[in-house]
């Protein structure tokens, strides 16, 4: 009759799935960490087969922790440059304001100076009608090309 080991509950899965995640993330080799996961004492009595199969389960989280919705970080990027610029004009603050619209600029791909041409008077209030005026400029500018 053999002996098994009963299964692991969740909140230990997931600490030796961290522990092992964090070894990866440091650079260390799975033979290392197998080695080292003897001496820890989340890891004491597993086979080293079990060990390897937490170091595959750390992988694949550190892969989808990595993994990122580019359209829902663009927005926040984006929003977060508002807020910014918005509080360098309320401070009257126009060297962090100007830096803004160059990040901006970089996040948008767009290179080189914009020229924008201003018949009559404009008058922009807000952030969102300076990034509408630029895009607008540049969409023209491409479509000429």
């Amino acid at each position: 009759m053999t002996h098994h080991r009963p299964r692991a509950d969740a909140a230990t899965v997931d600490r030796r799935v961290d522990h092992i995640a964090e070894q990866i993330l440091r650079g260390k080799t799975s033979r290392t960490i197998v080695q080292n996961a003897a001496k820890h004492k989340d890891f004491r009595g597993l086979s080293e087969r079990t060990i390897r199969e937490y170091i595959a389960k750390a992988r694949e989280e550190i892969r989808t922790r990595g993994e990122f919705d580019k359209t829902d970080e663009f927005a926040k990027a984006l929003r977060r440059f508002e807020q910014i610029y918005d509080l360098a004009l309320t401070k009257g603050d126009l060297s962090t304001a100007r830096q803004v619209v160059r990040d901006l600029c970089n996040l948008f791909g767009i290179e080189g100076p914009i020229h924008v041409k201003v018949e009559g008077n404009v008058t922009v209030t807000t952030f969102a009608e300076v990034a509408r005026l630029a895009l607008r400029e540049v969409a023209e500018r491409d479509g000429a090309s």
